[in-house]
């Protein structure tokens, strides 16, 4: 095993800072379905969910690059506040994507990837938990029942994704301490995190975690067994970039690191 079983109490969800409740709107625009906070009423079309389009408007202020891009932009919102954006495509995985890029099975709209995401990340960032704002989804229905879906969250300023950061340097212990603080926070309040990886995690403000990419997680009952199996996964992550590459900070000692957060 990778990690000695970790014996844990069985906690009750974690008091947190709550945040207000975020207001949503949804439209129906003939085969597409929007859900996106109210801040947006009157701005948000379907151009939104294009990238050729804020291009165009010179709005991209930078990409995210792994199998496909992933856009960030800028613009404001109906209070004339400026608003930071990620906008991010679903794509298939697995053997499936190499002939169907991007088409899911539709059973409705609630049960789509994006509409999902949108609405587990409303309810962490309601109860506390560091994560970014879901701000808009886009669901489109296509024939023979399957669809398409995007989502725009908000973008964490000055935030910086810790796989890129362990590439040019050492992590101090404290901030190995911080992550490993910071995923306990969302075992304790029952987060299971479907593809919790060194991608997965951004750092900011030196020590500030916030966990993103939500696709396919949940709340789920406490369990020992998918939390033990969620660690596992980052040290395989972690471990695998090691391997291919030579250069990636990171040892045995700042996985103890993390490991000593996580059990405080």
């Amino acid at each position: 095993m990778i990690l000695a079983k970790l014996r844990l109490k069985r906690n009750v969800q974690k008091v947190l800072n709550k945040r207000p409740t975020l207001k949503s709107t949804e439209i129906t625009d003939g085969s597409i379905q929007f859900k996106f906070l109210s801040e947006f009423e009157g701005l948000l079309n379907n151009d939104w969910f294009d990238a050729e389009y804020w291009l165009s408007l010179k709005k991209v202020t930078g990409t995210s690059k792994g199998r496909f891009t992933t856009y960030f932009i800028e613009t404001d919102n109906n209070n004339d506040e400026s608003v930071e954006m990620v906008l991010r495509h679903y794509y298939r995985g697995g053997l499936v994507r190499h002939f169907n890029k991007d088409k899911f099975i539709f059973k409705n709209v609630t049960h789509s990837r994006a509409y999902l995401e949108f609405e587990l990340l409303a309810k962490m960032w309601e109860i506390g938990l560091p994560v970014p704002r879901p701000l808009a989804c886009k669901v489109k229905h296509h024939s023979l029942s399957f669809y398409s879906n995007d989502i725009l969250i908000e973008r964490i300023a000055g935030a910086k994704d810790a796989y890129n950061l362990l590439l040019k340097k050492e992590l101090t212990p404290n901030v190995w301490n911080e992550i490993g603080k910071t995923i306990r926070l969302f075992h304790d309040n029952n987060v299971f995190h479907a593809d919790l990886n060194i991608h997965n995690i951004l750092i900011s403000n030196q020590t500030d975690i916030t966990l993103i990419d939500f696709d396919r997680c949940e709340f789920r009952l406490s369990s020992d067994d998918w939390k033990q199996s969620n660690l596992e996964r980052l040290k395989r992550s972690l471990l695998k970039e090691k391997g291919l590459n030579s250069n990636f900070h990171f040892n045995e000692q700042n996985w103890h690191e993390l490991l000593a957060g996580y059990k405080e």
